[in-house]
């Protein structure tokens, strides 16, 4: 839901769109229900999105179709608040699992789901808003982390 609570943005699921497969776009709706609005294009996968505390961006997950799932090129991506100025931020490692990503409270950091290669696991990682400065914040042999969410108490 927006900071404010006037707007909730989703992600919309199509299931099997011909050509077997389900395709999923971002969308936003009104907080009662009306206007929705389809911001991105249908995708294997558009999801995980979260709006920036100044509610002009929002940051998601994507799965870019190249054929196939399993060719598909996994990324994090940025967007204004009305769908424009879309952009790759974070191309992933290898086209491995990359989830959930989230604004940090002050708006200047993303946190999200990331592969270690030296782990063979899930991480949690963190970047700067221009998609650099990428750090595994958590990383543990033995265990997967999944699905950070920032929070703003103590």
């Amino acid at each position: 839901m927006l900071p404010n609570g006037t707007r909730i943005a989703f992600s919309r699921i199509r299931k099997f769109a011909g050509d077997g497969f389900q395709q999923e776009a971002i969308f936003v709706v009104n907080a009662d229900g009306s206007n929705p609005r389809q911001l991105t294009s249908w995708g294997i996968a558009e999801e995980h999105v979260s709006w920036s505390p100044d509610s002009q961006w929002m940051v998601f997950n994507v799965a870019k179709e190249s054929g196939h799932p399993t060719g598909s090129n996994l990324g994090i991506y940025l967007m204004r608040s009305d769908g424009t100025e879309q952009h790759l931020l974070y191309n992933g490692r290898e086209n491995l699992p990359i989830h959930k990503a989230h604004f940090s409270p002050d708006g200047k950091k993303i946190l999200f789901g990331c592969w270690s290669f030296t782990n063979q696991s899930n991480d949690i990682c963190v970047m700067d808003v221009k998609g650099t400065n990428v750090v595994d914040i958590i990383s543990t042999p033995d265990f997967d982390e999944n699905f950070p969410s920032w929070g703003t108490a103590p």
